[in-house]
Protein backbone atom coordinates (compact mmCIF):
# COMPACT_ATOMS: atom_id res chain seq x y z
CA UNK A 1 0.00 0.00 0.00
CA UNK A 2 2.82 2.85 0.94
CA UNK A 3 5.92 0.43 -0.14
CA UNK A 4 6.44 2.52 -3.43
CA UNK A 5 4.65 5.64 -2.46
CA UNK A 6 7.43 8.56 -2.28
CA UNK A 7 6.07 10.17 0.90
CA UNK A 8 6.48 14.02 2.43
CA UNK A 9 6.05 15.29 5.54
CA UNK A 10 2.33 16.46 5.34
CA UNK A 11 1.18 14.22 2.58
CA UNK A 12 -2.16 12.35 2.97
CA UNK A 13 -3.04 9.24 1.22
CA UNK A 14 -6.23 8.15 0.41
CA UNK A 15 -6.64 4.50 0.03
CA UNK A 16 -9.93 3.16 -1.91
CA UNK A 17 -11.81 0.44 -0.55
CA UNK A 18 -10.55 -3.29 -0.56
CA UNK A 19 -8.25 -5.95 1.10
CA UNK A 20 -4.63 -5.04 1.19
CA UNK A 21 -1.94 -7.22 2.44
CA UNK A 22 1.65 -6.34 3.11
CA UNK A 23 4.58 -6.82 1.02
CA UNK A 24 7.52 -4.82 2.52
CA UNK A 25 10.13 -6.20 5.44
CA UNK A 26 10.13 -3.22 8.14
CA UNK A 27 12.25 -2.83 10.03
CA UNK A 28 14.92 -5.03 8.59
CA UNK A 29 15.60 -8.62 7.91
CA UNK A 30 14.67 -11.73 6.23
CA UNK A 31 11.69 -12.77 8.44
CA UNK A 32 8.89 -12.52 6.59
CA UNK A 33 6.78 -12.41 9.88
CA UNK A 34 8.34 -8.53 9.35
CA UNK A 35 5.97 -7.76 6.29
CA UNK A 36 3.76 -4.36 7.52
CA UNK A 37 2.30 -1.19 6.85
CA UNK A 38 4.61 1.18 8.02
CA UNK A 39 3.56 4.78 8.87
CA UNK A 40 6.12 7.03 8.68
CA UNK A 41 6.51 10.24 10.88
CA UNK A 42 3.81 13.30 9.73
CA UNK A 43 1.62 11.05 7.06
CA UNK A 44 -1.77 10.89 7.36
CA UNK A 45 -3.70 7.82 5.30
CA UNK A 46 -6.93 7.44 5.22
CA UNK A 47 -9.10 4.34 4.35
CA UNK A 48 -12.86 4.62 3.18
CA UNK A 49 -13.05 5.97 -0.16
CA UNK A 50 -14.95 4.72 -3.25
CA UNK A 51 -12.40 6.28 -5.73
CA UNK A 52 -14.69 8.83 -6.86
CA UNK A 53 -14.02 11.59 -4.18
CA UNK A 54 -12.53 14.95 -4.58
CA UNK A 55 -12.25 16.07 -0.91
CA UNK A 56 -11.73 13.60 2.20
CA UNK A 57 -14.89 14.30 4.07
CA UNK A 58 -16.53 12.62 1.40
CA UNK A 59 -15.08 9.41 2.24
CA UNK A 60 -17.32 6.56 4.12
CA UNK A 61 -15.56 3.78 5.87
CA UNK A 62 -18.24 2.17 6.81
CA UNK A 63 -19.47 1.80 3.70
CA UNK A 64 -16.56 1.20 1.69
CA UNK A 65 -14.29 -0.67 3.81
CA UNK A 66 -10.82 -0.60 3.42
CA UNK A 67 -9.29 -3.81 4.99
CA UNK A 68 -5.18 -3.99 6.23
CA UNK A 69 -5.14 -7.42 6.47
CA UNK A 70 -2.02 -9.23 8.34
CA UNK A 71 -2.88 -12.87 6.87
CA UNK A 72 -0.33 -12.50 3.99
CA UNK A 73 0.68 -16.36 3.30
CA UNK A 74 -1.65 -18.51 2.20
CA UNK A 75 0.48 -21.82 1.67
CA UNK A 76 1.32 -24.71 4.37
CA UNK A 77 3.63 -22.55 6.47
CA UNK A 78 0.74 -19.95 6.88
CA UNK A 79 2.71 -17.04 8.73
CA UNK A 80 0.62 -13.51 9.59
CA UNK A 81 2.54 -10.48 9.90
CA UNK A 82 3.71 -10.16 13.50
CA UNK A 83 2.46 -6.22 13.45
CA UNK A 84 -0.17 -5.49 10.91
CA UNK A 85 0.68 -1.79 11.25
CA UNK A 86 4.05 -0.21 12.55
CA UNK A 87 4.78 3.23 14.13
CA UNK A 88 8.50 4.22 15.39
CA UNK A 89 8.23 7.52 15.43
CA UNK A 90 4.98 9.65 15.53
CA UNK A 91 3.41 12.67 16.65
CA UNK A 92 -0.70 12.59 17.06
CA UNK A 93 -1.32 16.08 15.66
CA UNK A 94 0.32 15.19 12.22
CA UNK A 95 0.54 11.40 11.90
CA UNK A 96 -3.00 9.83 11.46
CA UNK A 97 -4.65 6.22 10.60
CA UNK A 98 -8.22 6.62 10.20
CA UNK A 99 -10.56 4.66 8.55
CA UNK A 100 -9.66 0.74 7.99
CA UNK A 101 -10.39 -2.58 9.33
CA UNK A 102 -6.91 -3.90 10.77
CA UNK A 103 -7.09 -7.56 11.35
CA UNK A 104 -5.14 -10.97 11.46
CA UNK A 105 -1.72 -10.03 13.06
CA UNK A 106 0.15 -12.20 14.96
CA UNK A 107 3.01 -11.02 17.23
CA UNK A 108 4.48 -14.59 18.08
CA UNK A 109 7.98 -14.60 17.87
CA UNK A 110 9.48 -16.74 20.44
CA UNK A 111 12.94 -14.82 21.29
CA UNK A 112 12.58 -10.75 20.18
CA UNK A 113 10.32 -9.11 22.74
CA UNK A 114 9.21 -6.49 19.87
CA UNK A 115 7.90 -8.98 17.78
CA UNK A 116 5.58 -10.24 20.53
CA UNK A 117 3.46 -7.56 21.55
CA UNK A 118 0.97 -5.29 18.97
CA UNK A 119 0.06 -7.74 16.84
CA UNK A 120 -2.58 -5.31 15.62
CA UNK A 121 -0.85 -2.15 15.40
CA UNK A 122 2.92 -1.44 16.90
CA UNK A 123 3.61 1.78 18.43
CA UNK A 124 7.76 1.08 19.17
CA UNK A 125 9.75 2.56 21.96
CA UNK A 126 12.40 5.04 20.44
CA UNK A 127 15.33 5.80 21.82
CA UNK A 128 14.95 8.79 23.51
CA UNK A 129 11.80 7.78 24.66
CA UNK A 130 8.85 9.75 22.69
CA UNK A 131 6.40 12.00 24.47
CA UNK A 132 4.25 11.52 21.37
CA UNK A 133 2.27 8.84 19.29
CA UNK A 134 -0.16 8.57 16.49
CA UNK A 135 -3.33 9.51 15.94
CA UNK A 136 -5.70 6.22 15.63
CA UNK A 137 -9.54 6.93 14.70
CA UNK A 138 -12.73 5.40 13.16
CA UNK A 139 -10.92 1.95 12.83
CA UNK A 140 -11.92 -1.58 13.74
CA UNK A 141 -9.29 -3.72 14.91
CA UNK A 142 -10.02 -7.50 15.04
CA UNK A 143 -8.53 -11.15 15.29
CA UNK A 144 -5.23 -9.67 15.73
CA UNK A 145 -3.28 -11.54 19.14
CA UNK A 146 0.28 -11.51 20.82
CA UNK A 147 2.38 -13.82 22.29
CA UNK A 148 2.99 -11.45 25.48
CA UNK A 149 0.21 -8.56 25.09
CA UNK A 150 -1.62 -5.86 23.27
CA UNK A 151 -2.90 -7.87 20.54
CA UNK A 152 -4.84 -5.20 18.96
CA UNK A 153 -2.68 -2.29 20.01
CA UNK A 154 0.19 -1.91 21.95
CA UNK A 155 2.01 1.41 22.60
CA UNK A 156 5.42 1.49 24.15
CA UNK A 157 5.92 4.96 24.01
CA UNK A 158 4.32 8.32 23.46
CA UNK A 159 0.65 9.80 24.22
CA UNK A 160 -1.46 8.09 21.55
CA UNK A 161 -4.45 9.15 20.65
CA UNK A 162 -7.53 6.44 20.03
CA UNK A 163 -11.10 7.95 19.18
CA UNK A 164 -13.97 6.02 17.43
CA UNK A 165 -12.13 2.62 17.56
CA UNK A 166 -13.70 -0.57 17.92
CA UNK A 167 -11.42 -3.63 19.48
CA UNK A 168 -13.18 -6.99 18.52
CA UNK A 169 -10.43 -9.67 20.41
CA UNK A 170 -12.22 -12.77 19.45
CA UNK A 171 -10.52 -14.55 16.89
CA UNK A 172 -12.01 -16.68 14.22
CA UNK A 173 -9.38 -19.30 14.24
CA UNK A 174 -8.63 -20.07 17.81
CA UNK A 175 -6.14 -22.40 17.70
CA UNK A 176 -4.25 -19.89 15.54
CA UNK A 177 -4.85 -17.06 17.35
CA UNK A 178 -4.55 -17.28 20.82
CA UNK A 179 -4.81 -14.43 23.76
CA UNK A 180 -1.30 -13.27 25.64
CA UNK A 181 -0.81 -12.80 28.84
CA UNK A 182 -2.68 -9.37 29.50
CA UNK A 183 -4.31 -6.16 27.25
CA UNK A 184 -5.73 -8.71 24.86
CA UNK A 185 -7.26 -5.71 23.03
CA UNK A 186 -5.27 -2.59 23.93
CA UNK A 187 -2.23 -2.02 26.08
CA UNK A 188 0.27 0.95 27.21
CA UNK A 189 3.93 0.02 27.79
CA UNK A 190 5.01 0.35 31.24
CA UNK A 191 7.41 1.99 32.93
CA UNK A 192 7.55 5.22 31.00
CA UNK A 193 5.87 8.27 31.13
CA UNK A 194 3.61 7.85 28.09
CA UNK A 195 -0.47 7.68 28.17
CA UNK A 196 -3.28 6.31 25.77
CA UNK A 197 -5.84 8.28 25.42
CA UNK A 198 -9.15 6.23 24.67
CA UNK A 199 -12.38 7.87 23.63
CA UNK A 200 -15.40 6.24 22.44
CA UNK A 201 -13.87 2.61 22.01
CA UNK A 202 -15.75 -0.49 22.13
CA UNK A 203 -14.37 -3.48 23.38
CA UNK A 204 -15.63 -6.98 22.47
CA UNK A 205 -14.64 -11.27 22.90
CA UNK A 206 -11.20 -11.99 24.54
CA UNK A 207 -9.20 -10.49 27.67
CA UNK A 208 -5.62 -11.71 28.35
CA UNK A 209 -4.95 -13.87 30.73
CA UNK A 210 -4.15 -11.13 33.61
CA UNK A 211 -6.68 -8.28 33.94
CA UNK A 212 -6.00 -4.94 34.44
CA UNK A 213 -5.76 -4.52 30.68
CA UNK A 214 -8.22 -4.23 27.99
Amino acid sequence: MLGNVNLAAGDDVWVAQGTYKPSVIYPSGADSGRKTFHIPKDIGVYGGFLGTEIDRTERNPEANETILDGDFDQTITNRDSYHVVYFDAADHTTTKLSGFTIRNGRADHLTDPTDSYGGGILMKRTSPISTSGPSLDRLKIQNNTPRLGGGGLYCADGQTWVANCRFGVQPSDPGKHRPGRCGAGAEQGAGHAHELRLLLQRVCGRRGRHRGKQ
